[in-house]
């Protein structure tokens, strides 16, 4: 699974509590999902990782 995050530290954390529940791979990747170059990449992060991307599940959310 890949998972991202506009916070490096925030997905390495998350990615790490994550895998210990699952015993899982997840490829924590820093993205801001508001920046097509940035979803690009990880798209291809996560392709050069698994092989190949299954589902993609946005769930990005807006305050204000």
């Amino acid at each position: 699974m890949a998972i991202c995050s506009r916070n490096q530290e925030d997905v390495t954390a998350a990615a790490e509590a994550i895998s210990e529940v699952t015993e899982g791979e997840i490829l924590p990747v820093e993205c801001n999902v508001r920046n097509r170059s940035e979803m690009d990449r990880m798209v291809e992060a996560t392709v050069n990782e698994f092989g190949r991307l299954n589902v993609l599940i946005n769930n990005a959310i807006v305050f204000g």
